[in-house]
């Protein structure tokens, strides 16, 4: 079959890319797919980018077959086997400013550089699509020829009417995302006992969800909907497991400037599972098409770990266990325990429970709280051994994704979403 390429001409790219934080903004173009949202009279603007971090030193090779760094001659580089290759690349440092990854060869559709992530990775960025048929043949282009790399995709829209509901429908993605994400993980281990789970939660980039992303949805709804400056989304609005809504990335195509009329949400929880990506960009286009956003309000509430403070002040001896055991932790590595306190926000009252009829209700709130008892009395038993950051963490992380395996919360998201869209389950 024939590839449909949806990704515009490199060099009409270059004319309307800004970039924003060390991000490239995506654009609207004339070739846009249009569509008329639920709740408006006129035509609005759907479109799609893509983001795709490749690790030439590591799962992605192949990727040196087409790019070298800028630094390396280019008639040499051609004369290098592919291990040669791999070799040069992990001695460049690319540290130095304006050293990156150039197109050696290689299809048209792919950038003519490759930026610099801050985790060493290479990223290609370049893309805008018309059609989620596009973004899908791209994507899976890239991974037949270079293998599967972490993806990100951008739904872009233009609007005139504040759509309401973006900072519940955060919260809903990023809870719904990192409960799935467990769930997945504490499979994987039940498979292979050597697989330790958890590991997103304490990655610098990719932590649940919490109130500085939610104030920052908030905010930025508050903006678009009253009107105001758009200002840079600081990386504690952006660093999570979560699609989050930005307002500060794109460009309307004639400045480098954040258009307000321009606003879009960052798929950041997938990586490398395709299918989970394009399936929820789907959901998403549709959501939006039909107008529907507001129906995730609901969902725009604080989070917390008030059943982690009712069992510890229960017991005041394991409340003392508790506070000497992390108080004479470094202040940095007591911070970055909390991310695995996530299962015990208060999950027995989250409106996700409210799709449930009352009986299952009351059953799924029972099983919540005998559950996160259990993780507690772990997650003590674990504290008192009083060892390194790293065992305990991987305990930790162990008993949460227990949690969130016995619980199963992840699917009634799932449902929810699809009867939303108008999907049955």
């Amino acid at each position: 079959m024939k590839l449909r390429m949806g990704a515009l001409p490199l060099a009409l790219i270059g004319a309307f890319i800004g970039t924003f934080i060390g991000f490239s903004a995506l654009a609207t173009t004339d070739i846009i797919r249009e569509v008329t949202l639920g709740i408006h009279d006129s035509a609005h603007r759907i479109t799609y980018g893509l983001e795709v971090e490749f690790e030439p030193a590591g799962r992605n090779p192949s990727i040196l077959e087409d790019y070298r760094p800028n630094n390396y001659p280019e008639e040499l580089w051609g004369k290098q086997s592919l291990v040669a290759r791999r070799k040069i690349f992990e001695k460049t440092d690319f540290s130095k400013r304006g050293v990156h990854m150039v197109k050696f060869k290689g299809p048209d559709w792919m950038p003519e550089k490759l930026e610099n992530d801050q985790t060493g990775n290479k990223e290609a960025n370049a893309f805008i699509f018309d059609s989620l048929d596009q973004l899908r043949e791209t994507l899976l282009a890239t991974e037949a020829r270079y293998g599967r790399g972490a993806a990100q995709v951008h739904v872009v829209y233009r609007y005139d009417t504040a759509l309401s509901g973006q900072a519940g429908f955060i919260a809903f993605s990023g809870d719904r995302a990192q409960l799935k994400n467990l769930e997945k993980g504490y499979a994987k281990f039940l498979k292979d006992p050597t697989y330790v789970p958890g590991k997103t939660l304490s990655h610098f980039a990719l932590a649940p969800m919490d109130n500085s992303g939610l104030e920052a949805a908030r905010r930025n709804e508050n903006i678009v909907t009253n009107g105001g400056t758009p200002t840079l989304l600081q990386w504690d609005g952006r660093r999570f497991f979560s699609t989050v809504f930005r307002i500060d990335k794109y460009s309307n195509g004639k400045d480098m400037n954040p258009d307000l009329n321009l606003v879009g949400y960052e798929l950041r929880q997938f990586n490398y599972d395709y299918e989970g990506l394009l399936d929820e960009t789907e959901a998403i286009s549709t959501i939006l098409e039909k107008g529907v956003i507001n129906t995730f309000a609901r969902f725009d509430r604080d989070s917390d770990q008030s059943v982690l403070q009712g069992f510890l002040h229960e017991d005041l001896d394991t409340l003392k266990i508790w506070n000497n055991s992390l108080m004479k932790v470094d202040a940095n590595l007591r911070e970055n325990f909390e991310p695995y306190f996530f299962g015990f926000r208060n999950w027995a009252e989250h409106p996700i429970l409210d799709s449930l009829p009352a009986g299952e209700k009351a059953a799924m709130k029972a099983k919540i709280h005998e559950a996160q008892r259990q993780m507690f009395k772990e997650f003590v038993a674990v504290i008192k051994q009083k060892q390194n950051f790293l065992f305990v963490t991987d305990e930790l992380a162990l008993s949460l994704v227990k949690f969130a395996h016995t619980v199963q919360l992840g699917p009634l998201f799932d449902q929810y979403e699809m009867e939303v869209v108008g999907l049955k389950p």
